[in-house]
């Protein structure tokens, strides 16, 4: 506990939490920061006592790395030009490998963040606008397990979702998708 006569700095340290990965490496994290998640704003909220309190996250270190950066700059109020530079730093961080983007989204979602769960899924459906059935399976990693037939007979049946539609391609295309008995790799 700071003394009355503590310098400034003292005074002024953030209350901190320690982080848990799945992998079991700690993360010792601004408070402020992590309460950006619902799931750990109440576990940090009951804890008493001066020490920080820890909380295992079912999250890799890896990709809880990541959510720590994305809480770093969000932290902040947002006045236009601080709304600006984190919509170009959004953009930035989503370009990322499909396996850690899928895990990001995994992360965002166990750990309740409403906004990186929307960010991150929108940039699946940027990666899935325009693309055959085909495409979508391998970028998702989808394994189809209908026949040839059974998947025409899937596309005569909702032939309404292909009208005014590219053949084979665009968003309507999904629906092929969504009646498929599928496996995700």
């Amino acid at each position: 506990m700071a003394s009355i006569n503590a310098p400034e700095e003292v005074k002024k340290k953030k209350k901190k939490v320690n982080l848990i990965s799945s992998d079991g490496e700690w993360f010792e994290v601004e408070v402020d920061l992590a309460k950006q998640s619902p799931i750990i704003a109440p576990a940090v909220q009951k804890h008493e006592g001066d020490d920080p309190p820890t909380i295992s996250i079912n999250v890799r270190s890896d990709i809880l790395l990541k959510i720590i950066d994305y809480w770093e700059t969000h932290a902040q109020e947002e006045p236009e030009s601080v709304r600006e530079k984190n919509e170009l730093w959004d953009t930035e961080f989503v370009k990322m490998d499909k396996p850690v983007l899928y895990a990001v989204i995994e992360a965002a979602h166990y750990l309740e963040m409403t906004k990186l769960v929307d960010l991150t899924c929108q940039r699946v459906a940027d990666m899935l606008k325009g693309k055959t059935v085909e495409e979508m399976r391998e970028i998702l990693g989808i394994e189809s397990d209908l026949t040839k037939e059974e998947e025409d007979a899937i596309r005569q049946q909702n032939s309404w979702a292909f009208e005014d539609d590219i053949p084979g391609r665009g968003a309507k295309s999904l629906a092929i998708l969504l009646h498929c008995n599928k496996t995700i790799q």
